[in-house]
Order: C-alpha cells, then sequence, then structure tokens
C-alpha cells in the first residue's frame, strides 16, 4: 500500500482581530473551527477525507486582498497543530484564542501542511513579496509514492462565503500529477500479455511548491532526472464503453511532480500470441511523447498505448482529465 501523504493549505474559520491589536470587547468569539473536503476518488492510494491526517496552521491577516505583491508578515497562527483519531474530527491543544479581524481593511490568509510530512514550510524573507512554499520528494518506486493535497482558501473575512457559524470550508485539491496506462491491442485476433511499462528522463528527487491564488507551482529544477517503472497488474476485461484495457490495479499510479514532458521516451514490454500459442512478438517497443506534452497541477494522465501484433509502430494517445473535479462530503473540525 502506498503512503498517503498529503499538504494542506488552509482557510481556517477565526473571530477577532490583527496579529498586533486588542481584540474588540464587543467581537463575537469563536473557537477555530473548519469543514474539510478532499476533492473525491476511488483509488486507495489516493488521499481523501477518510485518511486526511494531522496538520499544523499557518495564518496572516493582510489586507482586503492578497495576491503575492506583497509580503504577508508576521504569522498570526504559527504551526497551530490540528489532530484527529477518525478524520471526522479535528482538534487542536492550542490554549490560544484567535479571532477574525473586526476591521473590514483586514482578511485573513491560512497555510496549512502534514505535521509528519513538511519541515521546512517558509514565507518569503522579510520585505520581499510572495507566497509561502515547500520542499517535497517523490519516492523512487512508484508503490512506495505519495499523493499530496493542498486547500487555499484566500482574503477571507468573518462574513466570507463558505464561513458559516465562524467555520470555514477548506477544498483540499491534489497538486501532483497522477499517471496510469492503458493498451489497445492491434490485433484483436492475437492475445497479448504485458510485462513491463517504463518512462524515461523524469524529474523526480526533491522539488519546490510555491503556493499562489490558483493551483500553485512546482520549480523541478533542482530535480533529478529518472526513469520510473509502472506496476503492471493486466486487465482482461475492457473498460466499460471504452476501446481499451486498463494496465493498472488500485495502487498502480504514478504521482510525479507536474512537468514539462515533450519528447520523453515510454517503454513497453510486452509479447503477442496467436489462437494457436504462436508468438508473434516478444520485446520491447518505444513512443515519444508530442512536443506539447505538459503534466499539469493536479491532473489525471491516461496513456493509451496502442501496442501492434509485430514489427509495426507503437502509438499512443494521452486522456488527461481534472483530477480535482469531484468531492468528498464535509467532514468537522475544531
Amino acid at each position: 500500500m502506498k503512503k498517503i501523504l498529503f499538504a494542506a493549505v488552509a482557510a481556517l474559520a477565526i473571530t477577532g482581530c490583527s496579529q498586533n491589536e486588542e481584540i474588540e470587547k464587543a467581537a463575537k468569539t469563536a473557537e477555530i473551527g473548519f469543514n474539510a473536503i478532499v476533492k473525491n476518488t476511488t483509488r486507495a492510494a489516493v488521499t481523501n477525507i477518510k485518511n486526511l491526517g494531522n496538520f499544523k496552521v499557518h495564518s496572516y491577516i493582510t489586507g482586503t486582498t492578497f495576491g503575492g505583491s506583497t509580503e504577508l508578515g508576521t504569522a498570526y497562527m504559527n504551526g497551530v497543530l490540528f489532530e484527529t483519531e477518525d478524520n471526522t474530527t479535528w482538534t487542536t491543544s492550542d490554549t490560544k484564542t484567535y479571532y477574525w479581524p473586526s476591521e473590514t481593511t483586514k482578511s485573513v490568509q491560512f497555510f496549512a501542511y502534514p505535521s509528519t510530512l513538511i519541515s521546512d514550510f517558509s514565507i518569503p524573507d522579510t520585505g520581499t513579496a510572495g507566497y509561502p512554499s515547500f520542499n517535497y520528494t517523490v519516492d523512487n518506486e512508484a508503490d512506495e509514492q505519495g499523493d499530496l493535497v493542498v486547500a487555499y482558501e484566500s482574503n477571507k473575512t468573518a462574513t466570507s462565503e463558505g464561513v458559516n457559524a465562524g467555520k470555514l470550508t477548506l477544498n483540499f485539491k491534489h497538486i501532483l500529477s497522477r499517471i496510469n496506462f492503458a493498451y489497445i491491442p492491434g490485433n484483436t485476433n492475437l492475445t497479448y500479455t504485458v510485462t513491463a511499462v517504463k518512462i524515461a528522463d523524469i524529474k523526480g528527487g526533491t522539488a519546490k511548491y510555491t503556493f499562489s491564488a490558483s493551483n500553485g507551482a512546482w520549480d523541478v529544477t533542482s530535480g533529478t532526472s529518472k526513469e520510473y517503472t509502472y506496476t503492471v497488474t493486466q486487465s482482461s476485461n475492457v473498460v466499460e464503453n471504452k476501446s481499451y484495457y486498463m494496465l493498472g490495479g488500485e495502487d498502480a499510479s504514478l504521482m510525479l511532480f507536474p512537468q514539462d514532458v515533450a519528447k520523453k521516451v515510454i517503454t513497453v514490454t510486452y509479447t503477442s500470441k496467436d489462437d494457436d500459442g504462436v508468438q508473434v512478438f516478444s520485446g520491447d517497443k518505444t513512443v515519444t511523447l508530442p512536443d506539447n506534452s505538459k503534466w499539469e497541477v493536479g491532473k489525471n494522465i491516461l496513456y493509451i498505448l496502442t501496442l501492434p501484433a509485430g514489427g509495426t509502430e507503437m502509438t499512443v494517445t494521452p486522456k488527461i482529465s481534472e483530477w480535482n473535479a469531484a468531492e468528498d462530503k464535509d467532514q468537522d473540525a475544531q
């Protein structure tokens, strides 16, 4: 089973005032609480509301609108730990009470991350504008790679959309690219057995993620080029209403950094036999991805490989879908 890893940029519900001002006595006090949503998926290796886990929270009180062109300033909540035993309720042992700003010229930015995963969360240096960032390392082995999700709710006040009685809904999003493979038999009269799928020259290792008002961005320049091997579990059944067969099971997805993959090479090892058991082909076939190929944040990429019977060229058709399209049910935390 793959490790479940996540990061959360969370906009939580608080009541009160700015970092350096006294709280108005008339302001209504409410403990920090939130509703959590994780974009839904059925794959066992992917983070969802049932395996979200613990996280720490940083918050910053800014002007009405923060867009990264100014500095965040001093943290209001500085690494507050939220813990859960059942992924239904989150609590904190922090004894400080946090408040929404009462000034109409103020809003709150919240950032959170897994308490056991991210250790270098940081904001730009004093006097420097921008969003927080952290480093993340992708495992070399597919079955050890983890999902990574974030939620970012910006420019929130006590009356913002999504805030209900002091609680703000956190929308966690997947920020890696999830890669899978399928195949179409080039000759339906033959039996195909796929034993290996690899993709080469992909940036792995450690990369830097920087939050933004949209999906954030990865800097993979310090990453290491690697060849990744897909865990093949060949399905004998065609996908419903499709013409292809999946090559991986529930945990097969490669969880990799979004990046430019133009001209990268996929290698498939397989055999093809006729009904009499005569081997028509046995070996490797390669295909080069098109010039405009790119893995984006939070995308599912399914490569559908058409496998020839013998000596003809293998082709690939990429099918890209939005990983963050559906949602799990809300869960509460306090």
